[in-house]
């Protein structure tokens, strides 16, 4: 994830998944699922704050302007 966000700007990141919870296996080392994406960005320190809310759902909302009419 932090090499993703070295190499493409956060204007530029949407992340999407077919179903919630679609890669059930759990990493053994920390006893979290390995597409929890969330905790993954909210790990990453050095990611503002606002970088963080485009790639959670900003970038989607202006890709989309329907999905951002319906969710307003």
């Amino acid at each position: 994830m932090k090499l993703l966000l070295e190499a493409i700007p956060a204007d530029n990141i949407v992340f999407a998944a077919e179903i919630f919870g679609a890669v059930r296996s759990i990493d053994p080392e920390t006893g979290h699922a390995f597409d929890d994406t969330k905790r993954i960005l909210d790990g990453i320190e050095s990611l503002p704050v606002a970088d963080r809310a485009k790639i959670m759902n900003g970038n989607a909302r202006r890709i989309y302007p329907r999905l951002d009419r319906r969710m307003s």
